[in-house]
């Protein structure tokens, strides 16, 4: 498990020290609590990658998060359990922006895998791509993005609560 947790007056920074891209933070195959708070991750190809991690008992948690130029995917979750987002500061959000080819994936195959709240998902390639995947997505805003808000490929059926689409293409 990897614990994260930085403050708002002190994030924790993750990021390439040279131009080049680095493969961001990758957690696979632990059952124990991963978390991340109040941390900032750019310049990856992926900025987060989850894959077989969490539990329903210790699902894998970020909040007060910036995930920003990454070339692939801000977040991608492969059968994992992860909440993106349930524990953030009032008027706070979690941002991902600035990704290549979307903001958050989601790549599933239990329906009560992933949670996603406050995130503000905006100039992605495409905001949500999701794959075989019904997260939870609550009080969200997707943006600005290249592509559309949301993709939802053969067997998602994403849970949607109050959402703010807005100028995608």
């Amino acid at each position: 498990a990897i614990q994260c947790n930085g403050s708002a007056t002190r994030p924790i920074n993750f990021q390439s020290l040279t131009e080049n891209k680095w493969n961001g933070i990758k957690i696979v195959g632990d059952l124990s609590r991963s978390m991340l708070n109040h941390c900032n991750v750019s310049n990856a190809i992926t900025g987060i990658n989850f894959s077989n991690v969490g539990s329903v008992e210790n699902p894998a948690r970020i909040s007060n998060i910036h995930v920003s130029k990454c070339d692939l995917a801000g977040i991608k979750i492969f059968n994992s359990r992860v909440v993106i987002g349930v524990d953030v500061a009032p008027d706070s959000w979690n941002y991902i922006k600035d990704c290549g080819e979307c903001g958050i994936l989601v790549s599933t195959s239990d329906p009560d895998e992933v949670l996603i709240s406050s995130a503000k998902i905006n100039n992605c390639g495409t905001g949500l791509i999701m794959y075989g995947a019904n997260p939870v997505i609550e009080n969200c805003y997707i943006f600005e993005n290249r592509g559309a808000g949301i993709v939802a490929h053969t067997g998602s059926l994403p849970n949607l609560t109050p959402l703010d689409f807005r100028a995608n293409t």
